[in-house]
C-alpha cells in the first residue's frame, strides 16, 4: 500500500513537472517569435534597466523608448508605482532580453504559487491524502491566474505572506520582519495588518520584528541605489507630479463610494479604510490576550482588501491562504453539504470572474470580488464554530 502511494506521488510529480515545462516551452517559443505581447512585466524589466544604468527608473520618456524596444503598443509608457526596493527583485531579469526574462518571470511566478499552495494546505493541518485539492483550488484561483499571465509582481507578496506565518509560527521574528519587505511592495494592500503588527509589536515588545523588517528594507532599497543614489528622490518626485496613483479608478468598494459622486472628493475614498481600522480597534481588543498570527493573519487580510482604497483583482492571490484555511475548516468539520456548498461556491466564483474576463468588462465589475471573499470565509468559520461558541479551527504546530 506504501509502494502504491510512493508511486502515485512520483507521477503526480512528474506529471505536473511535464506540464510546467510544456508552459515554460510554449511561453518561450510564443516569446522568440514575437508573439508575446508586452505586458505589467515591461514596467519592472525597463525600470530595472534603467536603474542598472545609473538613469532615472520613473522617467516616462526613458521607459518609453524602452518598453516599445520590447514591444509595448502604447504612445504612453507603463509605470510602476511599487516603491524602490520593489526593483531589488525585478533586477535579475532586468539582465536578459525581454522575451528570455518575461518567460523566466513566469517560472518564478508559477513556482512561488504552486509552493505557497502546497505549503499552506500543510500549514493549516490539510489532509495529506487532500493535497491535490489543495492544487486544484490555486490552479483555479483566477487572481493568481490572472497576475500571472499580466506579468504582475503579485505572487512574490503571497511568498510574503507565508513566508511571515512561516517565521512567525517558529518565532524567528527577526527573519519574519524580512519577509515582510515582499508586503511592502504595495503596502497599502496590507494597512489593517500594519495597524495590528503595530498593536502586537508594542504588547509583546518583539523588537526583533521591526528590525529584520528594517534590515531587509536596508538591504533592498540599498541594492538600487548602489547604481542611482537619487532613485527615492525620483520615485517621490513621480509619485507626487507625474502620475499619482490614485487616479487610477480600481475595482474597490472605495472607488464605486466615490463614484456615487461623480468622482469628486479624494478623501471619500479612505472612508472604507476608516470603517476597516475601526473594526480592528475592536478586534484587538477581543483576541488581544490570545493573539496567534496563524489564525488572525487571515481574516484581516481578507477585511483590508475588501476595505483598501486603492488595488485590483489580480492582488488577490494573497488571499489564498485565507481560502485554503475556510475549505480545511470545512473538510475537517463540516458536513456533505457544506463541502459541496465550499467547492461549488469557489468554482462559481471564478467562474464567474472568469466570464466577466473573457466578455472584457470594465474594472467596476469586479468589485464585488474581495468582499465576497470575506463573506464566504465569515459564512464557512460560523458554520464550523462549536455549538457554545467556541471555535476550534483544525490547525497543527
Amino acid at each position: 500500500m506504501r509502494i502504491e502511494k510512493v508511486y502515485t506521488r512520483r507521477i503526480r510529480r512528474i506529471v505536473l513537472g511535464v506540464m510546467c515545462l510544456v508552459l515554460l516551452a510554449k511561453s518561450r517559443d510564443l516569446a522568440m517569435r514575437g508573439w508575446l505581447e508586452a505586458d505589467d512585466f515591461v514596467a519592472y524589466w525597463a525600470a530595472a534597466r534603467l536603474q542598472i544604468s545609473g538613469q532615472n527608473p520613473y522617467s516616462e520618456t526613458r521607459l518609453l523608448t524602452l518598453q516599445k524596444s520590447a514591444g509595448w503598443q502604447k504612445n504612453t509608457p507603463l509605470i510602476g508605482f511599487n516603491p524602490p526596493w520593489a526593483l531589488s527583485f525585478a533586477l535579475p531579469f532586468s539582465f536578459f532580453a525581454y522575451p528570455a526574462g518575461r518567460v523566466l518571470w513566469l517560472a518564478a511566478g508559477v513556482a512561488v504559487v504552486v509552493f505557497c499552495t502546497d505549503w499552506t494546505w500543510r500549514f493549516y493541518g490539510g489532509p495529506l491524502d487532500s493535497r491535490r485539492l489543495a492544487w486544484l483550488v490555486g490552479g483555479l484561483f483566477l487572481p493568481a491566474l490572472m497576475g500571472l499571465r499580466m506579468g504582475q509582481i503579485a505572487p512574490l507578496m503571497l511568498l510574503g505572506v507565508t513566508g511571515f506565518l512561516f517565521f512567525a509560527s517558529r518565532q524567528q521574528w527577526f527573519w519574519a520582519g524580512g519577509a515582510l519587505v515582499l508586503l511592502a511592495l504595495k503596502p497599502h494592500l496590507f494597512y489593517l495588518f500594519w495597524i495590528a503588527l503595530l498593536f502586537w509589536l508594542v504588547d509583546r515588545r518583539r523588537w526583533n520584528v521591526a528590525y529584520g523588517a528594517s534590515a531587509g528594507l536596508v538591504v533592498t532599497t540599498g541594492i538600487p541605489m548602489l547604481c542611482n543614489p537619487s532613485v527615492l528622490s525620483q520615485y517621490w518626485n513621480m509619485i507626487h507630479s507625474e502620475a499619482p496613483p490614485l487616479v487610477w479608478l480600481t475595482p474597490t468598494l472605495a472607488t464605486y463610494i466615490r463614484s456615487w459622486f461623480g468622482g469628486w472628493g479624494l478623501w471619500m475614498q479612505f472612508l472604507p479604510m476608516l470603517g476597516g481600522s475601526v473594526w480592528l480597534i475592536f478586534y484587538w481588543r477581543r483576541h488581544r490576550h490570545l493573539w496567534d498570527w496563524k489564525l488572525q493573519m487571515p481574516v484581516i487580510l481578507l477585511v483590508s482588501f475588501a476595505t483598501v482604497s486603492y488595488g485590483w483583482v489580480f492582488d488577490q492571490v494573497v488571499l489564498l491562504p485565507s481560502l485554503l484555511q475556510a475549505l480545511i475548516w470545512t473538510l475537517d468539520r463540516g458536513d456533505a453539504f457544506l463541502k459541496r456548498l465550499a467547492l461549488g461556491g469557489y468554482v462559481l466564483i471564478n467562474g464567474l470572474l472568469l466570464l466577466l474576463i473573457a466578455f472584457k468588462t470594465e474594472h467596476s465589475y469586479y468589485v464585488w470580488l474581495a468582499p465576497v471573499w470575506l463573506a464566504g470565509y465569515l459564512f464557512l468559520r460560523a458554520s464550523v464554530e462549536q455549538p457554545h461558541g467556541n471555535f476550534r479551527p483544525a490547525v497543527t504546530g
